[in-house]
């Protein structure tokens, strides 16, 4: 709570605990400081932040500060976050941990995409959500370097049960992967929604986008793929996918794991699992397993 507008952190590398809320930074250089894991910068001027030379940041305080983009992919210890008012627009979040157990997005209205790991995607959904924010893309795509023009390919993909051809009145089919690949590079997975939406966004460039499906021996998909340039211009692509069933496979595996701690169990838990075991006896390659 000073009228603090530069802070030199250099001759103290052993620092773990920071506490620089209320004061006039606009910018702050971490690197000398590699063992910080408490951070505390609320209610400055930050624009930007790097975290790439301290990634054993467990709580970090940022509300109420002027973020557009925020890369957080490096602190993979995160337990709390703060990040309410202000102005972020991305969000990467891709750090090989769970969703920190404290963490607040609140008050950052034009934010457009969050960039997480593919266990995650639910719980930044229904955070977002949650918030309102109903332009904001939750993806495991993190190849996108945000600033500048960008490119969105977008469609919807259904499944073709019926087998006459996909349209809006079939089931959509959800969590359909995009394998997105440019020259010789090849990026992460993108995936689509429980509705069967995705959104693909990239900067100017050549690209080839191939749906991945879990068994291609059960599934085809149409187009196998496609071809995009991104124009110089901003603009949004559309495309759909449509799965589609090769023939009629009897494959069903049934697996049961306990939700809480794992006991014996009971009798009638047990006769009930092989009444239904019984009942799946028609259907070949059928295996049951009971973890317990």
């Amino acid at each position: 709570m000073n009228q603090l507008t530069t802070l030199d952190l250099s001759g103290i590398p052993t620092l773990k605990k920071l506490y620089a809320d209320s004061n006039l930074l606009t910018s702050i250089d971490l690197s000398p400081v590699p063992e910080l894991n408490d951070l505390t910068l609320s209610t400055n001027l930050l624009t930007a932040i790097d975290f790439s030379a301290v990634p054993n940041i467990d709580a970090l305080m940022l509300e109420h500060n002027q973020l557009t983009n925020l890369d957080l992919s490096n602190l993979s210890q995160l337990q709390q976050a703060s990040l309410a008012y202000n102005s972020l627009e991305y969000l990467f979040m891709k750090n090989g941990s769970y969703i920190p157990s404290t963490f607040s997005l609140s008050y950052n209205p034009n934010l457009k995409y969050i960039c997480c790991d593919e266990s995650n995607l639910t719980g930044y959904k229904n955070k977002v959500n949650s918030l309102g924010y109903s332009n904001c893309e939750v993806n495991s795509y993190c190849s996108f370097n945000p600033g500048g023009a960008y490119f969105t390919l977008s469609g919807n993909n259904h499944y073709d049960y019926d087998s006459n051809g996909c349209n809006i009145t079939d089931e959509p089919f959800k969590s359909l992967k995009f394998r997105i690949s440019s020259g010789n590079q090849t990026t992460d997975y993108a995936v689509a929604d429980a509705s069967g939406n995705y959104r693909i966004p990239d900067s100017k460039g050549n690209y080839m986008i191939v749906p991945i499906v879990e068994n291609p021996n059960f599934y085809s998909v149409s187009p196998a793929s496609v071809n995009i340039s991104f124009p110089s211009e901003i603009n949004i692509l559309e495309q759909n996918f449509c799965i589609i069933r090769n023939g009629i496979h009897n494959d069903l595996e049934v697996t049961i794991l306990p939700t809480n701690v794992a006991r014996h169990f009971k009798l009638k838990i047990y006769q009930k699992i092989m009444i239904f075991f019984n009942f799946l006896q028609p259907c070949r390659n059928v295996r049951l397993f009971l973890l317990t």
